[in-house]
């Protein structure tokens, strides 16, 4: 595991070859953040692309800005697939299902509602070295 990031958005990390993410409770994030966000998520992936796990039970809201920046080609360079948990958070999972629908990511995505079946999955996203 390396060393935890933390940033208004939450805490970040790369753990056996997968980029983490807890998003903070209550979260609101804007494009500054999401920028934010994707540049710790690119630092921590060192210029490969890795799948992601992302609980992101206590986000609230993403602007449209924000979401297209999570789910751009720019971010299909860094993520090889991404992992969302939700774990029965409707407000989550209608989030989710919005950016899925709207933003189409430029990386398989999938909803998961425990972080061991999220991590089982992005484990097979594991690209070569």
């Amino acid at each position: 595991m390396s060393d935890v990031i933390e940033t208004g958005v939450g805490k970040f990390w790369l753990e056996d070859g997968l980029l983490r993410c807890v998003a903070r409770e209550g979260n609101e994030q804007s494009r500054a953040e999401a920028e934010d966000s994707m540049r710790v998520f690119a630092q921590l992936a060192a210029g490969k692309r890795r799948p992601a796990v992302m609980a992101i039970l206590g986000v609230k809201r993403l602007s449209r800005e924000a979401r297209a920046i999570y789910t751009n080609q720019e971010a299909g360079a860094t993520f090889a697939a991404v992992a969302l948990v939700v774990a029965g958070s409707t407000v989550a999972r209608a989030l989710v299902n919005f950016v899925l629908t709207v933003g189409k990511p430029a990386f398989p995505t999938r909803i998961f509602e425990t972080v061991d079946e999220a991590l089982a999955w992005a484990k097979t996203h594991v690209l070569p070295d």
